[in-house]
């Protein structure tokens, strides 16, 4: 299972790289999901940002998949609960339908063996909630760059889920080449914190802490903070 979670994080971060849409447009977003309140505040967050867009909401995975035959998304956003989740089945279905299309849920499912096994089916980012819907933007804004956005409880899965597969031989090599905050920054990533907490931590600015993280990616030559943390969690 812990191979097949690495494969999958690694084909989510390739299929981002290649087919994250262009930020010098608009992206679109499509959201399923009952709940409307969030929906709507969703919606209206995203209206005031110049560089997303809403473009269509559904009620039931059904009929958004019928849909995007016509009106496919660049991210789908879905919002659920512990009574509602999406199956792996439904998640394996959009994934394998429309492969461009990005994945992101949002859900009050802490459940570890869903994180895993939604992770295995297709989702590109595993947020839990309640939390402000500004943050669920943020979120929608990582994806679109080609990043996992994680909640900290999902990082901290993730990662754990990871520690049983062996590094690669040249992961020492790679960590050789961080600089001081560099490494402080993949410590803290690797217990789980966010990016703002990681800010809060070190006491810099959370878009310094994106800056390391981009670095620390591009010298380990990984794309996405799962596979940078595995690498230094398997030294």
């Amino acid at each position: 299972m812990y191979r097949k979670l690495k494969s999958s994080l690694k084909r989510h971060s390739q299929s981002s790289s290649k087919k994250t849409p262009d930020m010098s447009h608009v992206v679109s977003v499509s959201i399923i999901g009952r709940n409307d309140r969030l929906n709507t505040s969703i919606i209206g967050l995203l209206k005031r940002t110049k560089s997303f867009k809403h473009l269509a909401s559904y009620s039931s995975f059904e009929s958004a998949l019928t849909d995007f035959t016509h009106r496919l998304p660049d991210i789908a956003l879905i919002n659920s609960n512990s009574t509602d989740m999406p199956s792996t089945h439904q998640i394996h279905s959009l994934r394998q339908k429309f492969p461009s299309v990005q994945i992101l849920l949002t859900t009050t499912n802490s459940d570890e063996s869903s994180i895993i096994a939604l992770f295995e089916a297709g989702v590109s980012g595993y947020i839990l909630r309640p939390l402000p819907t500004a943050s669920i933007v943020a979120a929608i804004k990582e994806l679109a760059i080609g990043d996992i956005p994680m909640s900290p409880q999902v990082a901290r899965t993730v990662v754990q889920s990871l520690w049983h597969l062996e590094a690669p031989p040249t992961a020492k090599k790679h960590l050789e080449n961080l600089s001081k905050r560099e490494k402080e920054v993949l410590e803290l990533l690797s217990k789980g914190f966010g990016y703002s907490e990681i800010a809060q931590q070190l006491g810099i600015q959370r878009g310094t802490v994106q800056r390391h993280l981009h670095s620390i990616y591009a010298k380990m030559n990984v794309r996405t903070r799962a596979e940078a943390t595995h690498l230094y969690l398997s030294r």
